[in-house]
């Protein structure tokens, strides 16, 4: 088993944040899902197969970090992604998903 951790980032000014929602910005979750795959694509050279569970607990708010932790065991990834708030991890999703080659 191996794992990686890696930093996820959304600039406060990236379009999706405006409309998700109106005076009070959170990060939709599929942003967040697009950058773990993003990350993990450039940590491992494979790309996600197959997003087979997510569960979101906590929204990212607009300027936060998140942070990615992976599990990777074979083609099955575990992951978890956090945010800290005043000094305390704040579980923001998690779930599994399963690698592939890349194109």
């Amino acid at each position: 088993m191996r794992t990686i951790e890696f930093d996820i980032g959304i600039a406060p000014s990236h379009p999706a944040l405006p409309g998700h929602f109106p005076g009070n910005p959170v990060v939709p979750g599929v942003l967040l899902l697009d950058r773990l795959l993003a990350g993990l694509q450039a940590e491992t050279g494979m790309r996600a197969q197959r997003l087979d569970q997510a569960r979101f607990h906590s929204a990212l708010r607009a300027g936060e970090e998140a942070r990615a932790y992976c599990s990777i065991d074979g083609p099955r990834v575990d992951f978890r992604l956090q945010a800290r708030r005043r000094g305390v991890a704040t579980l923001l999703a998690s779930g599994r998903l399963t690698l592939g080659a890349a194109p």
